[in-house]
């Protein structure tokens, strides 16, 4: 099992970033929000986070694993806060993102993503599939 190495909480929403040995960043999205400014705060924070992961290891990629199980469908994206995530997944930073407890409703959101994703992003149901996939070349 691969060990910790970075771990990020963000409190209001409770969404963790966890970086492990394996070089796979779990974000595990706390709880939904319909707040479109707490929203965008999320998201600001996640991408400062993931910018700090970069220059602490400017010489390694991450395999992204967003973990949506705890969000359902109740989660509002601000523009703002697409923009920020699309910026992230087209980073060269980023290799591989799997997706894992997708709901109906963001599943739409998943196909506008997937556009911009260069067959490098995938949906998964379970966690454990997510993982070797990511891992996998």
């Amino acid at each position: 099992m691969a060990s910790k190495l970075e771990r990020y909480r963000y409190e209001p929403t409770d969404t963790t970033l966890t970086l492990t040995s394996d070089k796979v960043l779990h974000v595990q999205f706390g709880h939904a929000t319909s707040d479109l400014h707490e929203n965008t705060t999320e998201s600001k924070w996640t991408k400062q986070k993931f910018d700090e992961i970069k220059s602490k290891y400017p010489d390694d990629y991450i395999l992204v694993l967003l973990d949506m199980r705890n969000i359902g469908d109740a989660e509002f994206n601000s523009k703002e806060s697409n923009d920020l995530y699309r910026e992230m997944l087209q980073d060269e930073y980023t290799k591989k993102v799997a997706i894992v407890g997708i709901s109906s409703g963001w599943e739409l959101l998943l196909k506008f993503f997937l556009k911009f994703a260069d067959n490098k992003m995938m949906s998964f149901k379970y966690e454990e599939e997510a993982r070797a996939w990511l891992v996998t070349d």
